[in-house]
């Protein structure tokens, strides 16, 4: 009796867990960019609540660099020059961290 009473309370905490929902891990918020158009003119990407950790490529600044980074997500961003997340980096602090147009990248990593 006093087994199967044990094997009910674990049966019903395993059942609790897996039915909690798992942190997602989303830096919480819009990473803003300036990229350039085919006929050089500048226009505004977003990023909308990244996923944490990941690298992310922009994939407009194939030909030319974004710039003007603008990070009004809850996580520091981290800016890179090249893609894949290498090359010289900047860290944009979280809720307002920003930089000018002469800050060029092409990914980012949030912490």
């Amino acid at each position: 009796m006093r087994l199967r009473t044990i094997a009910t309370a674990l049966g019903a905490a395993a059942a609790l867990v897996l039915s909690l929902p798992g942190t997602a891990g989303a830096a919480d918020g819009t990473f803003y960019y300036t990229y350039y158009d085919e006929y050089g003119q500048p226009l505004d990407g977003t990023l909308v609540h990244p996923v944490s950790g990941e690298c992310f490529d922009i994939p407009e600044a194939v030909v030319e660099s974004a710039s003007a980074p603008r990070n009004w997500t809850r996580s520091t961003a981290v800016v890179f020059t090249e893609f894949g997340c290498a090359g010289n980096h900047y860290s944009l602090r979280p809720l307002g961290g920003a930089a000018s147009d002469r800050l060029k990248l092409r990914s980012v990593v949030f912490s």
